[in-house]
């Protein structure tokens, strides 16, 4: 199991990704977090390479949350918080998710969207209410990009887990597998008492598929505004005023060690890497023919390290993207800072830069640029795209954080 975000040990007994717990067999996980982990989304998830696709194409997947004080004074204020956690089922016609190939085929139920497990749930509000939001994308390979609807505002205060710098007004959010947000929804006073308002994934075009199967784009989930009280003929006004209509004072709590800008004189060294598809010599390698790989080599197994850090060492590395289609490459443990992106956006919403997160799509033939802090923790972790079929199949490497150089292989 994998605790995606959080800042913990990489080795047994915390988020160890290469343990092997066999049917039948069972593992107790112990997580020591750090008084200093950004509060914010998380999440979980199996990590068995090989099985990643296919058991998170399961269902097998959940939240996370790191709260502090700035939760309960939502709670105080009345402030409804909503968790909404994105996944695509890849079910057969008999319900069933049996093998990597299912996964890798664009099943017709991938389609669908779920939320918790729900087909298009409602969201209630009242007029001028508003509402904390944190979304979470558990798709196998899914992107998701959502307007801010017309008749709210949108405050974007965590990405990824990460708290952001101050509020971020923006006219959406942009989520690729595995990235989440958590912002405030202002419901305004335009909204119309009694609507229903639906909210759809407008990142369909961006994804690699065949586009006709989306000729009818289910919503993602509606939300409904609460009727109030008749003033005329089916014409309707809010019967009272919401419990907070305005984003409190950002909270001076979210300004953590972890996540202070990282400065060109911080920097101890520079990595470059660069990720392939379809590069490989044998095309029946891999899922429907699909070679990926990260500096032409797809992954050689648990016991192979790919990257020696000195532990506090502040590096920056570029990403390279020699493919056609965009790549979401997560790293384990540390967050990272993305001050620059090259290449066209494949979203609508991105952040501006710089900012935190711990998994960035890289868009096609482009490349992205990010700062990182080695900071608490030695062992061994992996960095790998979260096009799930793609880490299965090779996009990953390892990275192991050592106390001192004499602990790298001459």
């Amino acid at each position: 199991m994998h605790t995606h975000g959080l800042h913990v040990s990489p080795e047994s007994p915390a988020d160890n990704v290469c343990m092997k717990i066999k049917p039948g067999e069972s593992y107790t996980y112990e997580y020591d977090i750090p008084k200093d982990q950004p509060p914010g989304l998380y999440w979980y998830h199996p990590h068995k390479h090989g099985s990643v696709a296919i058991q998170v194409g399961s269902g097998m997947a959940g939240a996370l949350i790191v709260r502090d004080e700035f939760d309960d004074e939502l709670e105080a204020m009345g402030v409804k918080e909503h968790i909404l956690v994105f996944q695509n089922i890849a079910v057969d016609e008999h319900g069933k998710v049996e093998d990597q190939h299912q996964v890798a085929k664009f099943p017709d139920s991938e389609y669908c969207i779920t939320v918790n497990g729900q087909y298009c749930p409602i969201i209630h509000a009242t007029v001028g209410e508003l509402l904390n939001l944190r979304l979470l994308n558990a798709t196998t390979r899914t992107s998701i990009d959502i307007d801010c609807p017309w008749f709210a505002q949108m405050y974007i205060y965590g990405f990824d887990g990460n708290p952001t710098d101050d509020y971020r007004l923006q006219d959406g959010v942009s989520l690729g597998p595995a990235n989440r947000a958590s912002l405030f929804l202002k419901i305004s006073e335009a909204a119309t008492p009694g609507a229903h308002f639906y909210i759809y994934n407008n990142a369909i075009e961006f994804q690699q598929m065949p586009h006709y199967k989306y000729h009818n784009n289910s919503p993602l989930f509606v939300i409904a505004i609460a009727q109030g009280e008749e003033i005329g003929t089916a014409i309707y006004a809010p019967s009272k005023p919401p419990a907070r209509c305005a984003p409190p004072p950002f909270p001076s709590s979210f300004k953590v060690d972890l996540l202070k800008p990282i400065t060109d004189d911080e920097i101890t060294n520079t990595r470059r890497l660069t990720f392939q598809a379809n590069t490989l010599d044998d095309p029946q390698k891999y899922y429907r023919g699909l070679n990926v790989s990260i500096d032409h080599s797809p992954f050689e197994g648990c016991e192979v390290v790919n990257h020696y850090v000195e532990l506090d060492a502040v590096e920056e590395w570029t990403l390279v993207n020699e493919s056609e289609f965009p790549h979401p490459i997560h790293i384990h443990v540390n967050p990272y800072y993305v001050i620059e992106v090259v290449g066209e956006d494949p979203m609508h919403h991105t952040l501006k830069l710089p900012f935190w997160c711990d998994t960035f799509q890289v868009p096609p033939h482009g490349h992205v640029k990010f700062r990182t802090r080695f900071k608490d923790f030695t062992g061994k972790y992996p960095l790998h795209c979260h096009l799930l079929y793609h880490e299965d199949g090779g996009m990953m490497q390892h990275v192991r954080v050592v106390k001192d150089t004499s602990e790298i292989p001459k």
